[in-house]
């Protein structure tokens, strides 16, 4: 089959979130099943052309959207793993600003981008079999598709899968602006694309394409529901197929602490030697007491009430007075970044923030902590549950979403589950987690037995690969 992935992001070209990891890693999953894989972009300012041998079209390819054409650049690659890439370049639109600006703009330009993926793959004339579309910024392409350009021979069989990413991401479009972006007038009501008097991008997707799936099983029955839907639980209710919800997974070769290059020491679940000393790295580094037998807690998170990182806040004094270390990587909101550098500031050999991503910095915290902390309010899927504990980190999560379904509760002599699990939106669950995950660790033996087990669990894409190999050919019968 030939599978055609449109996306905002991907690894290694730009990331903003987990999506990125998601269409860089799945496409060479796909691809080792024996399938064609084409992954469709924006061509993003910073990504250079020399450093991923990407080469240009000579002509622009004409889109015509609306009354307006735009003259296309097409940039071309194929990755190691076989996988093609198709990076597109409208004039002005991704030139100047970052992947996601925030602003009015976003869906407007995103919609000339899904517009441009279908005349681009229809321009190459290779039979395209699936459209695997992601999160709101690709979901006009099923649309397009059903608007016009399933008449193009190349795109006359395919069949569109969207996956939701994150279903709070739902930027608007005013109804204004629909006939210039080729969105039928008459289409603009509560059963099409309207929501709430504007123009839902994802919605149009939701209705239009041919099956939906999101990220994990957990948060596929949450956001079923008023209170995790945004709106679009009736929808997704209504879907003549049902909502599937498949675990992401890790680039299993990106993240190994077995052959990191971001780690002074690096270990294995059979050698975890080099784990301790990857925490005295990360303590001298930081500044804090460099002490093998402290309890290291880390955060590696965007600093978002979404993330619980204001719960972390709230009970860093209490973990300091408990002799826990805690590291906190990541930048975001600018309150939160304030109480922890004041939280810092009180705590200087116990506490640290490190702002702006700095990956061997992050690398290292997945590596030299004991406890990852992940207290979300709600979690798609999440990764860094994941990388935690291929890193030997035991992860403390709230049972919300994805980690719902990847972290599980630990027994009382740490033989079964995967984690330390708090329900409430609480400051004090959230303490009375992290006291078990200590107490716990005083039993050495069983502490490394478990950080081996978890080390050894199989968070690579064999298995979803397969789930969503299953998906499209479902499409086709």
């Amino acid at each position: 089959m030939h599978v055609c992935f449109v996306a905002a992001e991907a690894v290694p070209f730009a990331k903003v979130g987990g999506l990125a990891d998601v269409v860089g890693a799945l496409p060479a999953a796909l691809r080792a099943l024996g399938h064609r894989v084409t992954v469709l972009l924006p061509f993003h300012r910073g990504i250079d052309p020399r450093a991923h041998s990407l080469a240009r079209r000579l002509s622009p390819l004409p889109v015509a959207l609306g009354p307006e054409s735009w003259p296309v650049e097409i940039w071309e690659a194929r990755l190691g793993t076989g996988v093609e890439v198709v990076l597109l370049r409208p004039p002005a639109l991704f030139d100047d600003r970052p992947i996601y600006s925030g602003g009015p703009d976003d869906p407007p330009r995103y919609a000339v981008f899904c517009r441009a993926a279908l005349e681009a793959l229809a321009d190459r004339g290779v039979p395209v079999d699936v459209l695997h579309v992601h999160d709101w910024p690709a979901a006009l392409v099923p649309y397009y598709l059903a608007r016009g350009l399933r008449e193009r021979p190349a795109l006359a069989g395919a069949r569109v899968l969207l996956t939701i990413h994150n279903i709070a991401h739902q930027p608007l479009i005013d109804p204004h602006q629909g006939e210039r972006l080729g969105l039928h007038p008459d289409d603009f009501h509560p059963g099409g694309f309207e929501f709430y008097g504007r123009i839902n991008p994802l919605k149009a997707g939701l209705l239009w394409a041919d099956r939906v799936t999101t990220v994990s099983p957990s948060y596929a029955a949450e956001i079923c529901t008023p209170a995790g839907g945004h709106g679009l639980d009736g929808v997704l209710r209504g879907l003549p197929r049902p909502l599937v919800g498949i675990l992401n997974a890790l680039d299993t070769q990106l993240w190994n602490p077995a052959a990191d290059p971001h780690l002074p020491h690096p270990f294995s679940a059979d050698a975890l030697e080099g784990k301790a000393g990857c925490k005295l790295a990360l303590q001298r580094r930081l500044g804090l007491e460099p002490r093998p037998a402290a309890t290291l807690a880390a955060v590696v998170a965007r600093l978002a009430p979404q993330k619980g990182i204001d719960l972390v806040a709230a009970v860093a004094p209490q973990l300091a007075a408990a002799d826990v270390q805690l590291v906190v990587v990541g930048d975001g909101d600018e309150a939160l970044r304030a109480e922890f550098e004041r939280l810092a500031a009180a705590e200087p050999g116990r506490l640290r923030l490190v702002t702006g991503f700095a990956e061997p910095t992050a690398r290292l915290a997945f590596a030299g902590s004991d406890l990852f902390l992940v207290p979300s309010r709600y979690e798609p899927c999440g990764l860094t549950q994941l990388i935690a504990m291929r890193y030997g980190s035991v992860p403390v999560a709230r049972r919300t979403g994805g980690l719902a379904d990847t972290v599980l509760d630990l027994d009382a002599r740490l033989e079964t589950g995967t984690g330390f699990t708090f329900d409430p939106i609480d400051p004090a669950a959230l303490l009375a987690a992290v006291q078990r995950a200590v107490a716990a660790r005083a039993d050495r033996a069983a502490w490394t037995r478990l950080v081996r087990r978890l080390m050894r669990l199989d968070h690579s894409w064999d298995v979803p690969a397969r789930q969503y190999d299953e998906l499209y050919r479902s499409l086709e019968a």
